[in-house]
């Protein structure tokens, strides 16, 4: 038997051929969703893994955890620089303590361009009686055994390193007034 030249296999049964493509066409149509699907898994897996590295290296500020001692108490006072008792205010380096404002009081410095007002509550342990912060020069001195000493200027720690600093208020300057406020 000759073999047929090429196309006549085609003539004798076109119906099997236009199945085989079709099926061929199918199957093939099908390998593309299926690698298409595998793809976006994956790239779904990928966002997901980078997203939870994401969040896993953002950390919380631990000092905050250690800061917990002091409350939310508050503040909202008046001070008139024309009153004997706040007078000092008008020069650099000078303070005075308020009571009966914040946690234990609020000191109030002149720190030349400004003026910064810190609770006067040491906040690196419990509240105790011996917790209030004394003026000494331009540092506030803890009562307690601790001893823990701080910069009027800064609010941060003199000597050594503790994990928290003083608490702050804002102070709003009008004339010979200022304003305290939390």
């Amino acid at each position: 038997m000759l073999k047929p030249r090429f196309g006549e296999q085609h003539k004798k049964n076109p119906v099997k051929t236009r199945y085989e493509t079709n099926i061929q066409n199918i199957y093939h149509n099908f390998e593309i969703v299926v690698n298409c699907m595998t793809i976006l898994n994956l790239m779904k897996q990928l966002f997901l893994f980078i997203g939870l590295i994401f969040i896993t290296a953002c950390s919380k500020n631990n000092s905050d955890e250690n800061c917990k001692f002091l409350v939310n108490a508050a503040v909202n006072v008046t001070v008139n620089m024309n009153l004997p008792q706040y007078n000092q205010l008008q020069f650099t380096s000078n303070s005075v303590y308020i009571a009966n404002q914040g946690n234990k009081g609020v000191i109030v410095i002149n720190v030349g361009n400004g003026y910064r007002a810190w609770d006067a509550a040491d906040p690196n342990h419990e509240q105790q009686p011996c917790s209030l912060l004394t003026i000494t020069g331009a540092n506030a001195v803890c009562g307690c055994v601790d001893a823990n000493k701080y910069s009027l200027f800064t609010g941060g720690s003199v000597g050594t390193q503790l994990p928290c600093g003083l608490k702050e208020y804002r102070v709003t300057v009008s004339g010979n007034s200022l304003h305290i406020t939390n």
